[in-house]
């Protein structure tokens, strides 16, 4: 699993990394979710949000999953090996 840290303030991301069969994707615009601000851990106000992504090459389906907490955003990637590159554009409102 791929892991990497959103920087803060962010609204939305748009990611882009190589699929294992050697095609650059470029995702969608992602949404940001907010924190759920009433809790005070990481785990109780973490709020995700989840996007499939489909390489148009060879049609693997990646899950991106997009999170926000009281200490900062983050995303992973389930399918990508942890020492693959994920190039972050962000956004802020």
């Amino acid at each position: 699993m791929k892991t990497f840290e959103i920087p803060p303030l962010t609204s939305s991301v748009i990611l882009k990394f190589t699929c294992p069969c050697g095609e650059e994707i470029v995702t969608d615009e992602f949404g940001v979710p907010s924190a759920n601000y009433s809790e005070d851990t990481h785990e109780k106000s973490l709020v995700t949000e989840e996007y499939d992504v489909e390489c148009p090459e060879c049609g693997q389906v990646f899950t991106v999953v997009i999170g926000q907490s009281v200490c900062g955003c983050e995303g992973w990637i389930d399918e990508l090996d942890d020492d693959e590159d994920v190039e972050i554009t962000a956004t802020s409102e």
